[in-house]
C-alpha cells in the first residue's frame, strides 16, 4: 500500500499525471497531496512498528501512535481552503526521520530485523 500511494505521489509531481489525466482532474489531484503523503507515511509507520516489535518500546510506540493520530487530523481538517501541505510536510520529514532514529535504536538493541534494513538503506 505504502508504494502505491508514493507511486502516485510522484506521478502527481512529476507531471507525469498531466497527460494521464484531464485537466480538470489534475487540480483536483494537486490537493490529494496531503493525502497521498499522509497515508503513505501511516502506512510506514505501521510497516516500521510490526516489523520492528516497536510496542516492547512504550515511548517510542506512543510516539508513533503520537504520528499517526496528527497525520489523521491534518487529514481530517485539509481542505481546499485551508489547505495543510506546508504543515503536512513537516510531519512527514520529522516522521520518517523517526523512523530511522527507531531502525538505529533497534540495531543498537541487537534485533535482527533492522541490521538488514539498515543494510538496504545503505546499499539504496
Amino acid at each position: 500500500m505504502f508504494l502505491i500511494f508514493v507511486t502516485i505521489n510522484h506521478s502527481s509531481y512529476s507531471v507525469m499525471s498531466d497527460y494521464l489525466l484531464d485537466s480538470k482532474y489534475v487540480i483536483i489531484d494537486a490537493y490529494l497531496a496531503v493525502y497521498y503523503l499522509g497515508i503513505a507515511l501511516i502506512f510506514a509507520l505501521l510497516f516500521i512498528r510490526n516489523i520492528l516489535d516497536i510496542h516492547k518500546y512504550k515511548k517510542i510506540y506512543s510516539f508513533s501512535n503520537i504520528f499517526i493520530i496528527v497525520t489523521i487530523i491534518c487529514m481530517i481538517i485539509s481542505t481546499k481552503e485551508n489547505y495543510l501541505i506546508k504543515y503536512s510536510s513537516y510531519l512527514i520529514f520529522f516522521a520518517f526521520m523517526f523512523i530511522q532514529f527507531i531502525v538505529i535504536f533497534t540495531l543498537i538493541k541487537k534485533a535482527p530485523p533492522p541490521s538488514k534494513i539498515y543494510i538496504y538503506w545503505l546499499d539504496y
